[in-house]
C-alpha cells in the first residue's frame, strides 16, 4: 500500500517500508536490522538457526530523522534479523525457502531505487549508506570508545572523491569520535564494522559510493534519544552541504 502526502511517498508492503521524496534523491539509506520485533512472528515462521540474530534497535528513528532533513530516501527491511539477514547474499540470508520473496523485494526495492537516483543524478554523485547499529566496541577502539564506524570494505565502496573521510572530519569537527578504515585492514579479522554484503554488492553493480555506518548505543536508547536525534540531524547536515 502507498500513500503519498507532502512530497513524501510511503509504501509499506512486501515486508519492507520505503520512504520516498516527489524528486529522485541521490541519497539513499537502507536499514536491513531494525524490524518488527521478533515476538511478532516467532512461532509463525521457523527462525534462523545461523549468524548474527539481534536486532539493531532503534537504528529507523535516525533514518527518518536523516531523510526528512536531507535529500535522501530509506528502505526499513521489516523481517525480524532472527529470520532474515537482509544484509547477507541470498545463499546466507535466509534457511527457509518461503522466505526468498521477501528477501528479494527488499533488494529489489533498493534496486528501482538507485536506478532512478543515477538516471537522475549520475553515479558519481549518488550515495548509498546502510546504517546499522552497535553495543560492543571494537578491541581496537580507544578507551572512551566510538560513536560512529564509517565501513567501506577497506575503500572499495567509495569509487569517486573522499565522501567517507569528508564525513568522518565533518562529525570529528562536531565532537564525535570515529573510525574511518583505511586502504588495509587493521588486522587480521579485525574489521569486522567494515562494510558488509549491502555496500560492496551495490557499489560493484551500480559503480557509486557506498558506506556502512554503524552508531554507538547510546545514540539509539530512549534515555538519550536527543542525542541520537542530534547525531542524526549532524549527518543531515553534511548530506545537505555535499548532495
Amino acid at each position: 500500500m502507498k500513500i503519498s502526502f507532502e512530497g513524501l511517498t510511503v509504501d509499506y508492503s512486501d515486508f519492507y517500508l520505503s520512504v520516498e521524496k516527489s524528486e529522485p534523491a541521490p541519497i539513499l539509506i537502507t536499514v536491513p536490522h531494525d524490524g518488527l520485533l521478533k515476538s511478532s512472528l516467532l512461532g509463525l515462521i521457523p527462525e534462523r538457526q545461523n549468524g548474527q540474530r539481534l536486532r539493531d534497535q532503534n537504528v529507523w528513528p535516525l533514518d527518518k530523522d536523516i531523510l526528512l532533513n536531507s535529500s535522501s530516501s530509506g528502505l526499513r527491511g521489516m523481517m525480524p534479523r532472527i529470520l532474515i539477514d537482509y544484509n547477507r547474499p541470498p545463499e546466507r540470508a535466509f534457511e527457509k525457502d518461503d522466505l526468498k520473496l521477501p528477501y528479494q523485494k527488499y533488494h529489489q526495492k533498493i534496486t528501482e531505487l538507485l536506478e532512478t537516483a543515477v538516471d537522475k543524478h549520475s553515479r558519481e554523485n549518488c550515495l548509498l549508506i546502510d546504517l546499522h547499529g552497535f553495543s560492543s566496541q571494537p578491541s581496537y577502539a580507544p578507551a572512551e570508545g566510538y560513536d560512529l564506524i564509517l565501513g567501506t570494505n577497506n575503500r572499495t565502496t567509495i569509487k569517486f572523491g573522499n565522501i567517507d573521510q569528508e564525513l568522518a572530519g565533518f562529525m570529528e569537527s562536531l565532537g564525535y569520535r570515529i573510525f574511518l578504515p583505511r586502504e588495509k585492514p587493521i588486522s587480521q579479522g579485525a574489521d569486522k564494522f567494515n562494510g558488509g554484503f549491502t555496500t560492496y554488492h551495490y557499489s560493484a553493480h551500480f559503480g557509486i559510493n557506498t558506506i556502512q555506518i554503524e552508531v554507538a548505543r547510546r545514540f539509539r536508547i530512549k534515555e538519550s534519544a536527543d542525542e541520537g536525534q542530534k547525531m542524526a540531524l549532524d549527518l543531515a547536515e553534511f548530506f545537505s552541504q555535499k548532495f
